[in-house]
């Protein structure tokens, strides 16, 4: 008490989805089709809790490629360091396509 500090409990937010056919959903999948070469691929929905959820007109994205175990959030959570940089290869080119647009 008087601190100024409160909790607030939240059970659950609502899903986010866009359309395969939102240019986000484009350009993110381009800058991963680019990279990896994996142009069979498409966009995975996850179960798990993302922040993306507090934000309008967002996605959460990455990290995990077809065929790795998936730690994400275990105990032992890891990722090998080739799937890492190529992570980070990614993400460079997604903020680019989506912050960067040619008029």
């Amino acid at each position: 008490e008087g601190t100024g500090i409160g909790i607030v409990k939240k059970q659950s937010e609502a899903g986010i989805h866009l359309d395969t056919s939102h240019p986000m959903v484009g350009k993110l999948m381009e800058a991963y089709h680019e990279v990896t070469g994996d142009v069979q691929s498409g966009p995975i929905v996850s179960p798990g809790g993302t922040y993306a959820k507090a934000i309008n007109n967002t996605l959460a994205f990455g990290p995990t490629f077809p065929g790795e175990e998936d730690s994400i959030h275990q105990p032992n959570e890891r990722v090998s360091l080739e799937s890492y940089l190529k992570s980070a290869e990614i993400y460079a080119r997604a903020i680019a396509k989506v912050c960067c647009t040619e008029e």
